[in-house]
């Protein structure tokens, strides 16, 4: 499900009556940002730039998975035209540590910071619509030493913008209806051990988001060769709308890894609140997925739209979640990812991908290509609603490419676990569970039977035979 992208604002799904949702809530609030006297002072070169897929397109689309097969979507996202900061090479992130003056400086008020130099705070600090702006600099600690930023109308506490090599630790940020931390346009950014209301990240690059407890969603547009490691991320269960607990659209090379994702969804058929998707991801190639633990979100653990290539999922664990494990709807393009060791329990699906059109013009060649799916597991299934759930849903059928070319070939599925038999009893939130059929796979040549597939007892699908039955 996508949204639309106004100006600097980055959301997803629906808000309230007054205010409107993009990539998660809405960050609207528009905090002045000085701009530098020369605006490629902080950018890299053209020359330094990394190979960004072509087929990034004017506008994408967001998630919606849970409105699909005949439900239309919440609403779409127009990427706005803006250029990214973006780095040159794919290597692990090393952050050089900033220059300290002999004493830090001891914050006392909100304000402006444009020099280099340790700051601390001394005291709770609150701003009118911004607290804290970092800007046109280097080399910046902050440490708050467990103290507040706070604002008194809305907009964030803390911005970022058109800066490197800034350090944000200990800091208590609350938030209203945007993000408290912005970071826009800028390298090398360090978040640490910090309590956060939501957080936007914009056009920047080699950014370091580790330990901090985060209330509401993280997004980032427009970013890459981005570390979101050993985060919480709870969306509370009024917060209706918000797509996801992490998004990321149009990076790459980006790693989500050990984060504890919680989107806040009761179990309630009927009640769509807290977040649709655990990680969201669209247009993006070369992202590291790895280890996370995604739970109570009303549609997907994890989802991608647009295009998604050359990419690891691994070592994720996805729990009661309502629809499916894993999923992708829209304008779907998989080309070279390896998607290993997941395991998906209290489900109603493991895997739910297909194809849907949303964007305009057309794709010329839908890909679902050279793909992996190695030592994935589903267990407990949940209730089935439709005719179409199964451990697998994988169709490309001509009723949905329609008349675009199509390239399936090459995805092969290795000692996947596609199914177990329900278990009596419940652990944590109530759900029933039952045994899912499956897989349901169209054109049934668009994948590979790799071996050591177990599958549902009398399952006739091509990676199910001839390898192991469940009972």
């Amino acid at each position: 499900m996508m949204n639309s992208i106004s100006g600097r604002c980055v959301c997803w799904g629906i808000f309230s009556s007054f205010f409107f949702l993009v990539l998660g809530p809405v960050r609207g609030a528009v905090v002045e940002v000085a701009k530098p006297a020369d605006p490629t002072q902080y950018a890299l070169s053209p020359s330094e730039s990394p190979s960004i897929p072509s087929q990034v397109t004017a506008e994408t689309i967001l998630l919606d998975g849970a409105r699909l097969h005949g439900a239309e979507p919440i609403s779409q996202q127009k990427v706005r035209p803006t250029s990214g900061i973006v780095s040159p090479r794919p290597e692990p992130i090393v952050l050089p540590r900033p220059s300290s003056p002999a004493q830090p400086s001891e914050l006392t008020t909100c304000q402006d910071i444009t020099r280099s130099g340790v700051y601390t705070e001394s005291q709770n600090l609150t701003g009118g619509s911004g607290c804290l702006s970092i800007h046109n600099t280097q080399n910046v600690v902050l440490d708050c030493q467990g103290g507040q930023l706070m604002t008194t109308s809305p907009g964030s506490a803390i911005t970022i913008s058109n800066a490197r090599r800034v350090t944000i630790k200990n800091c208590v940020m609350p938030g209203n209806v945007y993000p408290a931390l912005e970071i826009l346009g800028s390298a090398q950014v360090q978040v640490i051990n910090c309590r956060i209301t939501k957080v936007d990240v914009e056009n920047s690059n080699h950014c370091l988001i580790t330990g901090n407890s985060i209330t509401g969603f993280y997004q980032q547009y427009k970013s890459s060769f981005m570390t979101i490691e050993g985060n919480t991320i709870q969306v509370p269960n009024n917060e209706g709308g918000v797509s996801g607990g992490v998004i990321s659209s149009e990076g790459a090379y980006n790693i989500v890894k050990n984060n504890h994702i919680d989107g806040g969804w009761d179990g309630d058929l009927y009640d769509e609140n807290g977040a649709d998707d655990g990680i969201g991801i669209t247009d993006e190639s070369h992202d590291q997925i790895i280890g996370n633990q995604i739970s109570h979100t009303w549609n997907a653990g994890f989802e991608t739209a647009g295009f998604f290539r050359d990419s690891v999922l691994a070592d994720n664990d996805i729990s009661y979640v309502e629809k499916t494990g894993l999923a992708s709807y829209y304008d779907t393009s998989w080309t070279g990812n390896i998607i290993r060791n997941n395991t998906v329990e209290n489900t109603r699906m493991m895997i739910d991908i297909t194809y849907n059109k949303r964007v305009d013009p057309p794709d010329q060649t839908i890909y679902f290509n050279n793909n992996q799916f190695i030592g994935n597991t589903f267990s407990s299934p949940k209730h089935v609603l439709r005719y179409f759930d199964s451990a697998i849903y994988l169709d490309f059928s001509p009723e949905q490419v329609k008349s675009h070319p199509v390239v399936l070939q090459n995805n092969v599925f290795t000692n996947n676990i596609l199914s177990q038999p329900a278990v009596s009893g419940a652990v944590g939130r109530v759900f029933h569970r039952y045994r899912v059929p499956g897989p349901y796979i169209n054109p049934p040549d668009a994948v590979i039977n790799g071996g050591g597939n177990i599958c549902p007892a009398g399952s006739d699908a091509v990676i199910c035979s001839p390898n192991v039955s469940l009972p």
